[in-house]
């Protein structure tokens, strides 16, 4: 039997409401990238077409909330 999986609440822990976004690549690469070429292009599975990304803040090299704050500074920066 398949679990379902309450996007409201963390991945991780399954207690506290996810609140906080996680990169979708580590943020250091993406900052490099960006100021080796002065701005990225990237193309995101939920995005029709390519964008460009002003940094590594954007919305578009982030996954949607998914990580309750505890977890994600405890366990996910490692």
């Amino acid at each position: 039997m398949v679990s379902e999986i309450n996007l409201e609440l963390c991945w991780i822990c399954a207690v506290h409401p996810a609140t906080t976004r996680e990169h979708m690549v580590l943020k250091a690469r993406l900052d490099l990238m960006d100021h080796q070429g002065g701005g990225l292009t990237v193309q995101t599975p939920r995005s029709e077409r390519p964008t460009i990304v002003r940094g590594s803040k954007s919305p578009a090299v982030k996954f949607e909330k998914i990580l309750c704050s505890q977890c994600n500074g405890a366990k996910s920066q490692k």
